[in-house]
């Protein structure tokens, strides 16, 4: 078979026989939820759950679900590298050069939920070209539920799955990181100003519910605070594809408008799998007037 070798090519692929091929793994995922046993991943190593038990959750799907994933973009593009989110074998079968960009898969974004039998969790991809996001997408495998952004070919479901009337004022979304160590001066700002919070296992468990409550109008945003990569770049942009905003920020301690960088993501492409997949900080908001109005609330912090 002859190697295709532009993005496009890569993007066609992704919206059709890989989908199928996610498809087909989710169906699997729905019959093994709440069979599979949670094995925890602290340390790298298949131990007991730590005291985070959002963030230690792992099952064996997990691995199978990116592996397989991964193969099947390995067979067709060997020149795009794949960013993954758990460690395996097939992980580190292979050094694609990176030439046609970079995919990143969170196999199972919720595996709380799936290894307790519960119905929100999903599949994350996003691939990047060019530092820009080309094409992402997110998929319940309960439903079936779809929803995906493409940079070059939108997507009708998306065009129709314009942003709800807001019926949630004052709500917003958050990964869970809000909640930890010093980022939890920014979780106190937000309540001060008289937010009301969710955050995973406190409102949802997959970040795709998370962009959803913001779609629907259910949350005026979702604020992702230090977040690997693989967890927050398909649901943001899946907000921006609906008719929001989104925004990155450099890493730190300021959230001031001053903090702001280009929504691109050259860094992320860039990175290898060897390492830990990269932290990003961004907001995924209705418009710029909500967006702006948490800028200056979690500065204030």
């Amino acid at each position: 078979m002859e190697l295709s070798n532009t993005a496009d090519d890569v993007i066609k692929y992704l919206r059709s026989r890989f989908l199928q091929d996610v498809r087909s793994v989710s169906a699997y995922l729905s019959v093994a939820k709440g069979r599979e046993k949670n094995i925890g991943k602290s340390d790298g190593k298949i131990s007991a759950i730590s005291g985070n038990q959002i963030h230690d959750a792992l099952t064996f799907m997990d691995r199978f679900v990116q592996d397989f994933l991964c193969l099947q973009i390995s067979r067709e593009f060997p020149d795009v590298s794949v960013l993954l989110e758990e460690e395996s074998t097939v992980r580190r079968l292979f050094l694609p050069n990176g030439g046609l960009g970079t995919i990143l898969i969170d196999p199972i974004d919720g595996t709380k939920q799936f290894s307790e039998g519960g119905s929100d969790y999903s599949i994350l991809v996003t691939y990047i070209f060019e530092g820009k996001i080309r094409f992402c997408a997110g998929i319940y495998p309960e439903s079936g539920d779809l929803l995906t952004s493409c940079s070059e070919h939108p997507n009708v479901d998306a065009i129709r799955k314009k942003l709800n009337k807001l019926s949630a004022i004052d709500k917003v979304a958050c990964h869970y990181r809000i909640t930890k160590d010093d980022n939890v001066k920014w979780q106190s700002a937000l309540e001060r100003a008289g937010k009301n919070l969710v955050w995973n296992g406190n409102g949802f468990y997959t970040n795709l519910t998370a962009a959803q409550m913001v779609i629907h109008g259910e949350a005026e945003a979702f604020v992702c605070v230090y977040t690997a990569a693989h967890d927050a770049l398909a649901p943001v942009d899946l907000i921006r594809s609906a008719g929001g905003v989104a925004r990155r920020y450099s890493l730190g301690e300021n959230w001031s408008s001053n903090q702001k960088i280009d929504y691109s993501f050259f860094d992320v492409q860039e990175s290898s799998f060897d390492h830990s997949s990269p932290r990003v900080r961004l907001i995924g908001a209705r418009d710029d007037a909500t967006a702006n109005a948490l800028e200056e609330i979690l500065e204030s912090a």
